[in-house]
């Protein structure tokens, strides 16, 4: 199994959330290693921090006014290296295959290279269009609950990880553990029709978006 991981959290986030995100990365490489036996690949968009075990491609840069073509572009790449399933943070996707949310702390629009009113959307679709979301905390949570009205969205789970404390590596290994067993069930429903029929309307949503400028 190939999974590819977008790291656009380490181009996106303030440093200190972008530094949780490079710990739980690399746990969780280490973690489908482990448990699947699987391949990781990481895509780096500018920022993102060696990650051991894993293969890492250089990526275009996070836009939220390119977000729906971006998405084209994802797909291409995870075709590239045949990715069974595609793994982000809560605001990026490719048009096909099965995709897995790990939610962390808000992204501070101020803090981005392209700030835009976007930010919510993009995050509330990407959500809303994946197999699985995670979020580190009941805060995280609430804070996509509002991306509920859409249709398709998987209520998101909560896996508590306790940042900065004694306890953040023995729950960042819980949390990734989770997102493994939500990795291996997304590839498992991959064939079933009504999967395939969600995410081919995904696709056909993303792909009239990219045809015109969206700001």
């Amino acid at each position: 199994m190939i999974i590819v991981i977008d790291s656009v959290l380490s181009q996106l986030a303030p440093q200190a959330i972008g530094a949780r995100w490079a710990r739980l990365s690399r746990q969780l490489v280490t973690s489908i290693a482990t448990r699947e036996g699987a391949t990781a690949v990481i895509l780096d968009r500018g920022g993102t921090p060696p990650h051991d075990g894993a293969v890492t491609y250089p990526f275009p840069s996070y836009r939220f006014i390119e977000a729906a073509a971006d998405s084209g572009l994802l797909q291409k790449f995870c075709d590239f290296v045949q990715a069974d399933v595609f793994v982000s943070s809560g605001l990026t996707t490719p048009l096909l295959v099965p995709t897995v949310q790990l939610v962390l702390a808000a992204i501070d629009p101020a803090a981005a290279d392209q700030a835009s009113p976007r930010l919510e959307v993009e995050r509330r679709l990407a959500c809303a269009y994946s197999s699985a979301t995670l979020c580190d905390s009941a805060a995280t949570m609430k804070a996509l609950a509002r991306g509920r009205d859409l249709d398709g969205f998987a209520r998101p789970e909560v896996v508590n990880i306790a940042w900065d404390s004694p306890s953040e590596s023995e729950t960042i290994e819980r949390f990734c553990d989770a997102a493994v067993a939500r990795i291996r069930q997304a590839r498992e429903q991959a064939m079933q029709p009504n999967d395939r029929t969600f995410r081919e309307k995904w696709r056909q949503l993303r792909e009239m978006l990219a045809a015109v400028d969206v700001t």
